[in-house]
């Protein structure tokens, strides 16, 4: 996907704008596709930015992990700024983990945390803290 924006980005300025419809169509394809595969892992995905501010999230994050979303993104407009992972977490231990884990500057780090998912059900899930490279600058 870089390598066909970084090719058609050069030439641009020669199109004409049905031509750039096109690309913008064949773009939009690309990012459904890209979506579809992030919703379609049955491993629960946050990306969060350096700041710890959430960027993208799937569907089964959304169901394993015990943060309020529907709050996230009522707030995320307003405070995108103040909106760190960690205040959207319901659940207090992976909430802190998150925190110290933001003050330690930690990457490559995993804990195993015991989550009360209804009143007759447990899970345990794994929380994982991976950098996020992108041109060779950890980004998230």
């Amino acid at each position: 996907m870089r390598d066909f924006i970084n090719r058609i980005s050069s030439k641009l300025s020669k199109f004409d704008p049905e031509q750039v419809e096109l690309l913008l169509e064949s773009l939009a394809d690309k990012t459904f596709v890209f979506s579809a595969l992030i919703d379609s892992l049955a491993t629960g995905l946050i990306i969060c930015d350096n700041d710890w501010h959430i960027l993208i999230n799937n569907k089964a994050a959304e169901r394993l992990i015990p943060i309020n979303f529907r709050n996230a993104d009522l707030l995320h407009n307003e405070l995108k700024d103040d909106l760190f992972v960690w205040n959207i977490v319901i659940d207090k231990d992976i909430s802190d983990f998150l925190i110290d884990i933001s003050k330690q500057n930690k990457i490559n780090i995993s804990k195993e945390f015991v989550v009360n998912s209804s009143k007759t059900s447990t899970k345990i899930i794994n929380i994982s803290i991976l950098p996020l490279v992108y041109k060779h600058k950890l980004e998230g």
